[in-house]
């Protein structure tokens, strides 16, 4: 259940960073369904007129649409710098990979500014890796 729930919101978040005209269209077809559902709800539960039913349906449903079309951008911007973070962190332990069989290849004769480089390399990865442990907790 989980992947599809999944594969759905990969497949929404992908045709909203195609085009923000995706973001109104889904945002419009939310509000329909929230419009006529409250409409049918007042007409049945609160007995109101029907002028008075519309009137309230209409309101709520822009107010939902909106906050929708709000929300779904800031989801997908959040989705991004999300991604951006793991590729920087993915690159990071590739660089630190090499520098690793680079030293491995070049046995006991390491340059003083390699041995620099390799510590920076070891004590940002240790940064990332306390970041990564507090952005968890």
């Amino acid at each position: 259940m989980m992947k599809f729930i999944d594969k759905v919101i990969k497949k929404y978040v992908n045709k909203i960073r195609i085009s923000k005209w995706n973001v109104v269209k889904f945002a419009s077809i939310f509000t329909v369904f929230v419009g006529i559902t409250s409409f049918s709800y007042n007409k049945r539960v609160n007995k109101l007129p029907s002028i008075d039913s519309a009137i309230i349906a209409g309101g709520i449903a822009i107010i939902m649409g909106i906050m929708w079309a709000i929300f779904s951008i800031m989801f997908v911007t959040d989705m991004d710098k999300r991604r951006i973070k793991e590729e920087d962190i993915n690159r990071k332990i590739i660089n630190d990979i090499r520098l690793k069989t680079e030293i491995i290849v070049l046995g006991r004769k390491i340059d003083n500014k390699k041995k620099k480089m390799y510590r920076k390399l070891l004590e940002e990865e240790e940064i990332t890796r306390r970041e990564n442990k507090k952005d968890v907790i």
